[in-house]
């Protein structure tokens, strides 16, 4: 009787641990950022699937799902073309016909620009011909067979709508369950870039300026995992990539569900005066409860080129925040000014948690 006690209680831990191991992957996904919930997703597609996109702006969001249903179309639409304009009317050939063409042609938008490393408009390399950030492949690679498995759900939803003898129906399901899962990711991400305000899309891959290889370690470093609050100092003068270092810095962090903000640095010392602090429109998150905040323009570079505002300055300006920003990743973009007199400002004192990145570009 005791061996069967113990065997039911043993039962019970398995089930009490599999269980607990179920909700913490499901809050895993819904409250990583404890910014973005279930409830947020689902309020964002329905804003995304209901009203007009004349009226109100096309979200990123809203983009992704307009492609990704683009996709599901021309998988369709091209079985279609080839069952009518091909003397051998059979709805496997044409199903297969256009989900093989449209797999050719991702392999190549996948594989095409970003392994030939030919300077274009897609593909940007600095002065040696080569990445300065390597492109996260294994992300651009999810990317990729997500929008193949949509061209082939449209290729399979026409050959088994129109072929009763279509027996290949767990294809479908696993397409399906596949989506779904890739969409679980996918959406937020949007959601996540589309908060954080950036002026542009640029991933860290596109930067294409010089770096010094241990800076560059630096940038993978805070992007991967940075465990402690990281002030970064981006420095340089016009036209060295300053604000594209940055967005392609917290964008990479986006990717990862980390919640951003970008805002100009006017437009933050206006905010930090205003009590609370409100930005227009809807927003989960502000630059206050962000992750990962972009200061752009202290001190703009040319053709102004001086201070307009120095360290002491900006210090008292800024005094009643300094705890807010002190424990968040905040990147610094600045023109012009004393950069020793930034070091010696953000410095980190031994009791501090906290770590500085210098960029000098």
């Amino acid at each position: 009787m005791s061996k069967v006690k113990e065997s039911n209680e043993c039962l019970i831990d398995w089930f009490d641990l599999l269980n607990g191991a179920i909700n913490n992957l499901y809050l895993v996904y819904l409250y990583q950022v404890k910014k973005l919930t279930f409830s947020d997703i689902l309020g964002q597609l329905k804003d995304d699937l209901i009203g007009k996109d004349s009226y109100r702006g096309v979200s990123l969001s809203y983009a992704w799902l307009a492609n990704q249903l683009g996709h599901f179309t021309l998988g369709l639409l091209l079985a279609v073309i080839f069952f009518h304009a091909t003397p051998y009317q059979r709805f496997d050939l044409a199903a297969y016909f256009s989900g093989l063409i449209w797999t050719i042609f991702e392999i190549y938008n996948f594989l095409g620009p970003l392994l030939l490393k030919k300077n274009s408009a897609k593909v940007k390399l600095n002065q040696q011909s080569q990445y300065t950030f390597k492109p996260k492949w294994l992300n651009i690679f999810f990317d990729t067979f997500t929008d193949v498995c949509f061209f082939w759900l449209g290729a399979f939803s026409f050959y088994n709508y129109f072929d009763e003898s279509f027996s290949m129906h767990w294809i479908l399901v696993l397409l399906g369950i596949y989506l779904a899962i890739a969409f679980c990711y996918w959406y937020p991400v949007k959601i996540f870039l589309q908060q954080a305000r950036f002026p542009w899309q640029t991933r860290l891959s596109q930067w294409q300026h010089l770096l010094h290889p241990q800076n560059i370690k630096q940038v993978e470093q805070f992007i991967k995992d940075n465990n402690l609050p990281t002030h970064v100092i981006i420095y340089g003068g016009a036209n060295k990539g300053k604000t594209t270092l940055a967005i392609g810095m917290a964008t990479e962090r986006a990717f990862l569900w980390k919640t951003c903000a970008y805002v100009p640095f006017a437009k933050f010392l206006s905010d930090v005066k205003s009590v609370p602090n409100q930005i227009p429109g809807p927003s989960f998150w502000d630059w206050k409860s962000s992750d990962t905040l972009i200061i752009d323009d202290v001190n703009p570079s040319d053709p102004a080129g001086y201070e307009f505002m120095n360290t002491a300055q900006i210090d008292s300006q800024i005094a009643e925040v300094k705890d807010i920003l002190w424990q968040k990743n905040v990147i610094w973009i600045i023109g012009a000014g004393d950069l020793m007199a930034w070091q010696h400002y953000l410095k980190i004192n031994p009791n501090e948690k906290r770590e500085l990145l210098i960029l000098s570009l």
